[in-house]
C-alpha cells in the first residue's frame, strides 16, 4: 500500500496538488509584502516549502533566503517534506536564491550571517520553542 505522504509528494511533483501550508492568504500576502526589500531573509520552519517559495519570489533577485528546517525523516527514513520543498522551489525557479539548512533553528545560528533584514519564525510551535527562537534570533 502506498502511503498518504508519498501520494501527496507525487501529486505535488506532477502539479496536481500544492504543498501544504498553515498560513492564510492574508498572512501570505503580509509575508510577501514585508519580505520584499530584504537582502537577507530567514525562514525558520520550512515544512513543505510553500512560504519558502513565496518569500523567495518576493525578495529582490540578488537576495538570499535561508530556510531552516531539520527535515525529520519518517519511518522509512525519508523526509517527503524535503522532496516537496525542493520540487516547489524548482517549479518557481528560485532554488538558487534559497539556502536550505537542515538543522534545528538553535543549531543553525552560526550558519546565517548577522545582517538579517527579514525573519519568519514558524518552526517549533511549543511555547518553549517559540520563546527560544525569539530569544536566539532577536
Amino acid at each position: 500500500m502506498i502511503g498518504k505522504s508519498f501520494m501527496h509528494l507525487m501529486k505535488v511533483v506532477t502539479g496536481l496538488d500544492e504543498p501544504r501550508t498553515q498560513t492564510t492568504k492574508n498572512e501570505r500576502n503580509a509575508l510577501a509584502s514585508y519580505s520584499s526589500q530584504a537582502q537577507l531573509a530567514v525562514e525558520i520552519g520550512v515544512f513543505e516549502g510553500y512560504n519558502t517559495a513565496l518569500i523567495a519570489r518576493s525578495i529582490p533577485k540578488d537576495a538570499v533566503l535561508f530556510g531552516i528546517d531539520p527535515f525529520f525523516k519518517g519511518k522509512l527514513g525519508i523526509c517527503y517534506e524535503k522532496f516537496i520543498t525542493k520540487s516547489h522551489l524548482a517549479k518557481f525557479r528560485v532554488g538558487k536564491k534559497v539556502k536550505l539548512i537542515e538543522k534545528l533553528s538553535f543549531d543553525a545560528l552560526k550558519d546565517v550571517p548577522d545582517n538579517i533584514d527579514f525573519i519568519f519564525i514558524d518552526g517549533d510551535h511549543s511555547w518553549k520553542g517559540i520563546e527560544r527562537d525569539w530569544h536566539d534570533w532577536s
